[in-house]
Parts: structure tokens; C-alpha cells; sequence
């Protein structure tokens, strides 16, 4: 009897080593890039216009990664994070930039909010567009939604420009999502 635990004993160990190592072969490596397009409020003070911007940024968001959500191991975020106002003309420039986020947790409550980054300097318009491009403030981000991967985050984005901010700001994180298909329920 003894010698018939050990044998089951030692079954159930390979059995579970087996399929950690089957979960590590089977995880699936995916590149795709979070996005948010946000509205922009934009007001006229003195020569300057302060602008803001909010929206939500979600995981779920993300049909690419949709199927993998219960599942993700890692999420890295990858070079290339940008911030891009499209419409610039010659001469507009951004000044300042001042981005927050926050995890909703209750959807009638504006979340407590995190800064993520302060710009000061100008960012000059080019081919249409102005583009801030930093991958300083993306891990931050990242980080959070890692943490609390299932909820949206509220993202607000500030700043002061020498000219009417009147289109939508959008986002770009490209990461880089490490899932496994198999579930460890």
C-alpha cells in the first residue's frame, strides 16, 4: 500500500511539472499597440489656449488581445509610445503637456488620479501633425494595467498650445503581450 502512494504521489508531481511546461510551450507572444482617441476642450486665456483631454484606456479595448485577457503572464511595453494632435498647421506648437491616470472602480466616480508625466518646451508641428514621441511615461502605464488588467483606466492629458486644439489627441503604446492559451482554472 505504501509503495502504491508513492507511485501516485509521484505521478501527480510529473503530472503537475508536465503541464507548467506545457503552459510555458504553448504561450503565445503578441505585438499590438493600445490606443485611445481622446476629445480636446480647448480655451482661449490671454495668448495661450489650455487644453484638456480625458478618455479611457482599456485592455479589453483591444480586440487583439480580447481572448487572451484571463490569461496574460507579462505585458511590455515596447518603443514608440506616442502622443500625436493631427491637423497642426505651420507654426502651432505645444508648450506644455501634463498626463494623469487613474483605475475606475466605480464608473460615477472620477477615479484618484496618478501623474504620469510634465512636458515643458515646445513641440513643433510637422507634416500635419504634432507628435510627442517618449517612451518614458509608457511603463508607468503599462504597470497599471497589468495590475488591474480587467478594469479601464481614466486618462487625462493637459496642456497650454499657441493655437485652438480642436481635434482629438490620440494615444499609442505598442507592447508587447506574453498569454498563455491554457487556462489555470
Amino acid at each position: 500500500m505504501k509503495k502504491l502512494t508513492f507511485v501516485i504521489i509521484v505521478v501527480m508531481f510529473a503530472l503537475f511539472v508536465s503541464c507548467d511546461q506545457l503552459e510555458e510551450i504553448t504561450e503565445v507572444g503578441l505585438n499590438t499597440i493600445l490606443r485611445a482617441d481622446m476629445p480636446v476642450i480647448s480655451l482661449k486665456s490671454n495668448e495661450v489656449y489650455n487644453f484638456t483631454s480625458g478618455g479611457t484606456f482599456a485592455l479589453t479595448d483591444n480586440q487583439d488581445i480580447e481572448e487572451y485577457i484571463d490569461n496574460i503572464r507579462d505585458i511590455i511595453a515596447n518603443d514608440g509610445s506616442l502622443i500625436q494632435f493631427n491637423n497642426a498647421q505651420e507654426g502651432n506648437k505645444i508648450m506644455t503637456l501634463h498626463m494623469k491616470y487613474g483605475v475606475i472602480t466605480d464608473p460615477g466616480k472620477e477615479p484618484q488620479m496618478k501623474s504620469i508625466f510634465s512636458f515643458s518646451g515646445n513641440l513643433q508641428a510637422k507634416d500635419g501633425a504634432i507628435k510627442y514621441l517618449n517612451d518614458s511615461w509608457s511603463h508607468i502605464l503599462i504597470k497599471g494595467l497589468v495590475a488591474d488588467k480587467e478594469k479601464a483606466f481614466a486618462i487625462k492629458l493637459e496642456g497650454t498650445a499657441n493655437y485652438n486644439v480642436n481635434v482629438p489627441v490620440i494615444i499609442e503604446v505598442p507592447v508587447r503581450i506574453d498569454a498563455t492559451p491554457l487556462s489555470k482554472n
